[in-house]
């Protein structure tokens, strides 16, 4: 480590920042690639674990240069095992998710240039972790970015979901929440003033505010704006079993268009 105390200044802070981007180009490759379908495999979570762990350990190794360079004194020999541990650890992270991707082996070997046996090389091995590190992160972030606006993805769904006028309410038999939308929340807000997570008693509560259509399953509330919501209910199956769909919509307009409908056919009719 001796020869990392001796780095300039200007060096160490070089290297930290370099190392700190390290960490931010990861955050970005692991927001894009949480919803992809190859993220929800265990080896790949555990491999972008395994890179973050190897970016703390060198951001760790520059901090305790800059302790060392201001105070002169040496690491205990503790660390050092510490982080020969961890190496190992990351290693053996990287070579787990090697048959998902056969570039890990690569990281699995690169990452012992951060072994205490190589600390005479300093800062060259870290600069080359880093390189290896980024190199790898510039990849994944393309291809990640380009299927995760390209491809049909769980946060796609979700923002295609949310984006709907209509409000969708799916819970299972007993009233437990799957999926809400942003506009039956706004709904719920609107009508009983607050948010309700149950479907059961959602179902409950609109009912004691509307007027209740038995056979149809549908309830039509009337706001104090003039605006008329129909909630409807329907079930569904799934392998995973029984469920209700809820579903509101604004039928203002529609209401309106009836009257005036009916208004012109009375008066034809008279």
């Amino acid at each position: 480590m001796a020869n990392l105390y001796i780095l300039p200044d200007s060096w160490l802070i070089a290297l930290t920042l370099w190392t700190f981007l390290s960490l931010a180009a990861e955050s970005f490759l692991v927001y894009y690639q949480s919803p992809l379908p190859s993220f929800q495999n265990t080896r790949q979570r555990l491999v972008e674990g395994a890179q973050l762990l190897v970016l703390l350990l060198i951001f760790d190794l520059l901090h305790d240069g800059m302790d060392g360079h201001s105070t002169g004194v040496t690491m205990m020999t503790y660390h050092e095992a510490l982080r020969t541990v961890l190496v190992v650890l990351t290693s053996a992270l990287f070579l787990y998710g090697g048959k998902e991707d056969k570039r890990n082996y690569i990281l699995s070997a690169a990452s012992f240039l951060i072994l205490p046996l190589l600390d005479s090389i300093l800062p060259l091995n870290l600069m080359l972790m880093l390189l290896i590190c980024n190199v790898r992160e510039a990849v994944l972030i393309s291809q990640s970015y380009r299927q995760y606006h390209e491809g049909l993805t769980s946060l796609a769904i979700e923002e295609a979901i949310n984006k709907m006028p209509e409000g969708i309410f799916l819970t299972r038999e007993g009233g437990e929440p799957v999926l809400i939308n942003n506009a039956m929340k706004q709904y719920m807000a609107d009508i009983l003033g607050k948010n309700v997570a149950n479907g059961r008693l959602f179902w409950e509560e609109i009912g004691k505010r509307g007027e209740i259509f038995e056979e149809k399953d549908e309830i039509i509330c009337r706001l104090e704006d003039g605006r008329i919501i129909r909630f409807t209910r329907e079930p569904f199956t799934t392998p995973t079993g029984f469920g209700w769909q809820i579903t509101a919509a604004d039928i203002t307009e529609l209401e309106q268009m009836n009257r005036q409908l009916y208004e012109k056919n009375e008066a034809l009719r008279k």
